[in-house]
């Protein structure tokens, strides 16, 4: 999951959520990752991402949030073997 946005006039891309494989191998399980929704969450002004990340076996949610000129996570929780 690749985010761009502006900080300090310049556009940035980052990597918030990905699997990278540099070799195949029958052994690797890809997670998904879908935007589950984009929402001011703790009433900052400004908004939070909320994705969806998933696996055969199991799944997760996490919040990240827009500060001091990144992106960071702030809570995650998810289940699977």
């Amino acid at each position: 999951m690749l985010l761009r946005h502006v900080v300090n006039g310049k556009l940035r891309t980052e990597c918030i959520a990905g699997d990278f494989y540099p070799k195949a191998t029958d052994s690797r399980t890809p997670y998904r990752h879908n935007v589950a929704g984009l929402l001011d969450l703790n009433g900052d002004g400004r908004l939070e991402i909320i994705l969806l990340s998933s696996y055969y076996e199991g799944g997760a949610t996490s919040v990240w949030q827009f500060g001091q000129g990144k992106v960071e996570r702030r809570i995650e929780t998810g289940c699977g073997a």
